[in-house]
């Protein structure tokens, strides 16, 4: 394997013009390009080079884009992988994302300017991403050394072991960090959804303690209902700001966001836990949810609490298509879903603590404005 000196990309498609098309619209200083005409050539380009990102197409012959992508699963690669197809159905987008761990599904034929804002932001992110892991390793690394050569130095060890946690705690702040920026920047992107992810933290965290679920559980829940939605910021905005009904083909790729958010979540791992709950969240309790159809407590409880926060605020808050809905309206549209769509055991707390839920939704105005 080679050393990263420059931004390599991979192109694998089993047409020479879309490839050269490809080229023609991503060139530039820094910039590699490799080509397989199928995804048992990609792998055998794969065995050689080092590459930041791929752009696959979905249908080729031999083995198709998404058995390429999931191939690369057990290789444990940190490359960024772009989807690119002209089958933009829903089963082909989940599969895509869920088996090949995609970043962005990009139909064809494509947008010059949005595929290049597409692979500039998928290649800055990659680079953080491992910027992150050189940082963490070689903090592990440290560790290490810290430990063997103080291994018979009780009091020692225990200071250096301090300062290790402490600049691990630091590390994870900072990161944490990030992590608000990207889901602040996505709210940004639309001002209906202004604060939403801190409403439906402040309502998920609300039922989260009535139930009487440990502090630990309580934390999870917080940080998952903080991030649920950052996937949506892998959505492009013709469809995320969309004034008016989404087409099922841009609903396939809306329902994409939250196994995006699992993806963005996943170098981080002290976030490890509250992955599961961020990916589940569109779950339903009939089982008719997305992305994986879970039922009932198959559910992960912090995605199931979530769904019914996330369902009331959006209910309650202006979209580019609708006004808000009356408070009670909200509250009986919940309580009809039970067992359906909701958790009827996250509902029934819910409507229990419905004056506390008011209260915060009464102050989401102030909120908004003292942003």
């Amino acid at each position: 394997m080679e050393h990263r000196t420059e931004d390599k990309i991979l192109l694998v498609d089993d047409e020479p013009s879309i490839i050269h098309s490809l080229k023609r619209t991503l060139r530039g200083n820094g910039r590699k390009f490799f080509e397989a005409s199928n995804g048992k050539e990609g792998l055998r380009i794969l065995d050689d080079h080092y590459v930041d990102l791929i752009i696959t197409d979905c249908k080729m012959p031999e083995m198709d884009g998404i058995e390429f992508l999931e191939s690369l699963r057990s290789r444990d690669l940190d490359t960024f992988k772009i989807m690119l197809t002209a089958f933009s159905d829903r089963l082909t987008v989940i599969n895509a994302v869920n088996k090949g761990e995609v970043y962005r599904f990009v139909v064809k034929p494509w947008n010059s300017d949005e595929m290049r804002s597409v692979v500039n932001e998928a290649l800055e992110k990659h680079r953080s991403v491992k910027d992150f892991k050189h940082l963490f390793d070689s903090h592990q690394k440290q560790n290490k050394l810290l430990i063997v050569e103080n291994s018979n130095l009780e009091e020692s060890v225990k200071k250096y072991l301090s300062i290790a946690q402490e600049k691990e705690l630091q590390i994870q702040d900072t990161y944490w960090e990030s992590v608000q920026s990207l889901a602040e920047a996505l709210e940004a992107r639309d001002p209906y959804t202004r604060r939403h992810s801190e409403l439906v933290t402040r309502y998920s965290v609300a039922i989260a303690q009535k139930m009487g679920l440990a502090t630990n559980m309580v934390k999870d829940i917080r940080q998952a209902a903080l991030l649920h939605d950052i996937g949506k910021i892998g959505i492009r905005e013709s469809i995320f700001l969309k004034e008016g009904p989404l087409t099922p083909e841009e609903r396939a790729i809306m329902e994409t966001h939250s196994a995006i958010s699992a993806q963005i979540l996943k170098p981080l791992r002290f976030l490890e836990k509250i992955i599961p709950i961020v990916y589940h969240h569109h779950e339903r309790y009939d089982g008719k949810g997305y992305p994986d159809g879970l039922k009932g407590e198959d559910i992960p409880l912090g995605a199931r609490i979530i769904a019914v926060a996330d369902t009331f605020e959006a209910m309650t808050a202006d979209r580019p298509y609708r006004k808000a809905l009356p408070v009670d309206v909200a509250y009986q549209e919940i309580e009809k879903n039970a067992e359906t769509q909701f958790d009827p055991k996250a509902v029934a707390v819910f409507l229990e603590i419905s004056k506390d839920i008011e209260g915060l939704t009464n102050d989401k105005w102030k909120m908004i404005n003292d942003k």
